[in-house]
């Protein structure tokens, strides 16, 4: 919803793109003030409106700010909580990986052992063997 405001402005600019103001230049509406004057004037519009009249093109910017502006607090406050759950199923999901690469870990030094132990075993009967 913050991307709302930017599609107002990538709006403003093809309208100004598609309007022509040929003879009235000094009248043409200007983007950058129009996106500064949302929160500071209240949307007020300096020169020929965008879309309809000016109290339009206000009404339009006041609504866009104010989801702008709910939008802000519901992602400070929201997405840490978010974050922290997702950090809390991931840590058990590691864990999870941890204890099943320690199993590993585990058979391979019991097989290393077992294969040492029969080599182990081997060395005699081969030495007896060349007797």
């Amino acid at each position: 919803m913050m991307s709302a405001l930017f599609g107002y402005m990538n709006l403003l600019i093809i309208i100004k793109w598609l309007t022509n103001f040929a003879g009235n230049e000094h009248n043409a509406p200007s983007i950058i003030n129009t996106m500064i004057n949302i929160p500071l004037k209240s949307g007020t519009i300096l020169g020929q409106p965008f879309i309809g009249d000016a109290g339009t093109n206000q009404k339009v910017s006041l609504l866009l700010l104010g989801v702008s502006l709910i939008c802000i607090p519901l992602m400070l406050l929201f997405k840490p909580f978010l974050i922290k759950s997702d950090h809390a199923h991931s840590s058990v999901d590691e864990q999870d990986e941890r204890e099943e690469i320690d199993e590993l870990k585990n058979e391979l030094k019991n097989k290393l052992q077992s294969t040492q132990e029969e080599n182990q075993l081997e060395k005699p009967i081969k030495k007896y063997e060349n007797i």
